[in-house]
């Protein structure tokens, strides 16, 4: 049973930025940044203030240096702005950086706000009719401040897709529910000055490298990361048979033994679901210790109804696993965070999502297809707002499907599920390292896709070879299987799967 204590978990580890101070939040912290920039944050959402003569840094959340595990938040922070002389600098200087947070960099004459790489501790956004901005971590948080109701006419549009009949739909572009309050997508940062929205990335062309060339410094990136953590938190890892987690899984080996491995299954799965049995085969034969937590058949009233309120679009499939990590780990004396191997399909291309499709083909129709959501209208357009500008990013060596999934998919559905998951517990994406993601996305495609994998195999095998004696993702028919490699491997699985998805309204 959830204790529901409204004061702790209501809008937990959330903030609000204000043109003037607020006091409807009860205990929350509260820092005056300028003459008409006010934050207010929740108790549990820590916050590092870092000045010097001319210039401030404002963490919100936290921040990982995989060179330097054992630095904390203020560390880190200590270290950028003294390393950045002007605010595009900080972007260079927390590329090799991991966490979940939300920046406000005063430099000169700068002042935005952005979030980690892949946007995990979201930013929202208004500019109202005195020219005033508003910030916060959820759109309604600003609403419920301006009166602004919900648009019920963009709902039902959404609803018409496939995706929104699923439990694990997302909204499309920098679209919210309310008008003129927008998300931030990832590798933009919001100018409070000119109240404008600055795309920072990329920068440079991301020239092609090698196998052999990418392991070394993404394994001591994502090793730097799980140790950081593990130094730093209680840390619980979400475990299945998939390759995202087994690459993590491998990169962990070092603290294995300090790590709460689990596995979320319904009653009806535990004893045959492969995201359960080989990920305790696994740890048992590796000596390491695996717990399953039965996700439960329905949510707990108390439960639910804060949920709602702290995360306009909760989905009830979060808060099921929201909830059973708590009720597993409520006894624990440190709160628990947990590591996820979300984000990783940025480097890892979904081709059955998003097949290979060349870039005079990729429109907001198509792309809009692609996200189970070309029965939207509203969808069609925010993706063709997207592409637009978007594909004058080829000149970098950018795939416009990589950076799809990047700042569409994982920026809004990976980063809701994470906000979902706020009430109970931190989470920890690894993946969420901008200087990873370059060096992935510079291995030629066709070492990082379907159906081999070279790529993150090859990672796996360099970290911990043993975790490849076990199955990743087995199918449940060998031949369907061996079928699909060869489709794979052919060059008529990319254009039969596009006419598919373009004939399949869905």
């Amino acid at each position: 049973m959830f204790e529901a204590n409204t004061g702790k978990y209501l809008y937990r580890r959330q903030y609000i930025l204000t043109p003037r101070p607020i006091d409807s939040f009860g205990n929350w912290k509260q820092i005056h940044i300028s003459d008409n920039v006010f934050l207010s944050s929740h108790p549990d959402l820590p916050v590092i203030v870092t000045k010097t003569k001319d210039r401030s840094i404002i963490l919100l959340g936290y921040i990982i240096d995989p060179y330097n595990p054992r630095f904390n938040d203020a560390q880190i922070v200590e270290d950028v702005i003294n390393r950045s002389k002007t605010a595009d600098e900080v972007f260079k200087n927390i590329a090799d950086k991991c966490g979940r947070f939300a920046m406000v960099v005063k430099m000169g004459g700068d002042f935005r706000i952005f979030s980690d790489a892949c946007g995990l501790r979201q930013v929202f956004y208004h500019v109202d009719k005195q020219n005033s901005v508003w910030c916060a971590s959820q759109p309604h948080v600003i609403a419920q401040k301006l009166g602004i109701e919900s648009n019920k006419d963009k709902y039902n549009d959404l609803s018409k897709t496939s995706l929104f009949k699923s439990t694990e739909h997302w909204y499309p572009g920098n679209l919210t529910l309310f008008d003129n309050i927008f998300h931030l997508t990832p590798n933009h940062y919001f100018d409070l000055g000119s109240k404008s929205v600055v795309r920072y990335w990329p920068t440079d062309r991301l020239n092609p490298i090698s196998i052999s060339e990418c392991i070394p410094p993404v394994s001591s990136l994502l090793t730097g990361i799980i140790e950081g953590a593990v130094h730093r938190y209680n840390v619980a890892f979400a475990i299945s048979c998939g390759l995202d987690s087994r690459t993590l899984f491998a990169a962990s080996r070092k603290v294995a033994t300090e790590i709460h491995y689990f596995t979320q299954a319904t009653h009806s799965s535990v004893k045959s679901d492969p995201d359960v049995v080989i990920p305790s085969k696994m740890l048992k034969q590796l000596g390491l210790e695996h717990s399953i937590l039965e996700l439960p058949a329905r949510l707990d009233r108390g439960f639910e109804e804060i949920l709602k309120k702290n995360v306009f679009t909760a989905r009830p499939t979060k808060g099921l696993n929201a909830i059973s990590i708590h009720d597993r780990f409520k006894k624990e004396e440190k709160e628990i965070v947990v590591i996820y191997g979300n984000c990783s399909e940025i480097t890892k291309r979904d081709r059955f999502r998003f097949p290979k499709t060349p870039k005079r083909l990729l429109g907001g129709r198509a792309l809009a297809a692609m996200a189970q959501m070309s029965r939207s209208e509203i969808a069609v357009e925010q993706f063709k707002e997207w592409v637009l500008p978007v594909k004058k990013l080829t000149k970098h060596n950018i795939d416009i499907l990589d950076l799809m999934h990047w700042e569409q998919r994982v920026g809004n559905w990976g980063a809701m599920t994470f906000s979902e998951y706020d009430i109970v517990y931190e989470s920890l994406c690894p993946y969420s390292c901008r200087r990873y993601i370059e060096y992935m996305l510079r291995v030629p495609f066709k070492y990082r896709t379907k159906p081999d994998y070279r790529l993150h195999h090859a990672i796996i095998a360099s970290l911990w070879p043993e975790a490849l004696a076990f199955d990743i993702n087995p199918e449940e028919s060998r031949i369907k299987k061996i079928v699909e490699d060869f489709l794979y491997r052919t060059s008529i699985y990319d254009p039969l799967k596009f006419l598919y998805l373009m004939l399949h309204k869905r």
